[in-house]
């Protein structure tokens, strides 16, 4: 005997009723869950706002590899010498910079921004300006915005670097440990190979096999064909 749920057995005992399967054609039909649809033009938003960043990022790296190189501070065209930056981009980032306390600006008329070394992060940012762009990018900066740097030509494999005579022992040491830092924990990069500007063209006169490498080299800074004495000297 049935009663509501339960079904009572000849022995009186109550025993609960078996639910029987419901047809699959009887089950309730779920509605399909709307798939969000990707929107091409909102990805492609993104994909160009974080290009964007990532080229702003690499701007103010550069902008902190010239200083570094410049620690008697630096005008605003030596540092788009070295950066090959548009004036209004590196103007924001020394703003940017004067803001935290990283950069100082000294004069008014003539103004020269100057790292402030004491600042408990700089070290920090120097290490991280020269390591974080491709090697040959770092250097390329350094040796442009470096005041003992009177040549220097490149390809995938070296990098020459010419060095006036009268460098200053401290921007020659400034421009060492830009090299050191961009190498820093056994990172691939370029060969560094160094001369005074004297040896340079001795070597120029002397030597065919290295007249023939360095004109290969492409100029990242300065030229050898600048007076008659170097038209001389190469040819």
């Amino acid at each position: 005997m049935r009663n509501g749920y339960y079904r009572t057995s000849r022995n009186g005992q109550a025993h609960a009723a078996q639910s029987r399967p419901v047809p699959s054609e009887a089950r309730t039909p779920v509605p399909p869950r709307h798939t969000k649809r990707a929107d091409p033009a909102r990805e492609g938003n993104a994909a160009v706002q974080t290009e964007d960043m990532i080229e702003r990022a690499d701007s103010s790296l550069e902008v902190v590899i010239a200083l570094h190189q410049r620690p008697d501070g630096a005008r605003l065209a030596d540092l788009l010498s070295a950066a090959q930056l548009r004036p209004r981009r590196v103007e924001t980032i020394l703003r940017r910079l004067i803001d935290l306390g990283l950069v100082e600006r000294e004069s008014v008329r003539h103004p020269r921004y100057r790292l402030v070394r004491e600042h408990p992060a700089a070290l920090e940012l120097i290490g991280l300006a020269l390591r974080v762009p491709r090697p040959e990018r770092s250097l390329t900066v350094a040796v442009r915005a470096s005041p003992a740097v009177w040549y220097a030509a490149a390809d995938a494999d070296e990098f020459m670097v010419v060095h006036h005579e009268s460098s200053e022992p401290s921007t020659l040491a400034t421009l060492e440990e830009a090299f050191q830092l961009v190498g820093a924990r056994d990172r691939a990069m370029p060969r560094i190979v160094r001369f005074s500007r004297n040896e340079f063209f001795r070597l120029l006169r002397i030597a065919l096999a290295f007249r023939v490498r360095a004109l290969a080299l492409t100029p990242v800074k300065g030229s050898v064909l600048r007076s008659g004495l170097e038209q001389e000297a190469v040819g």
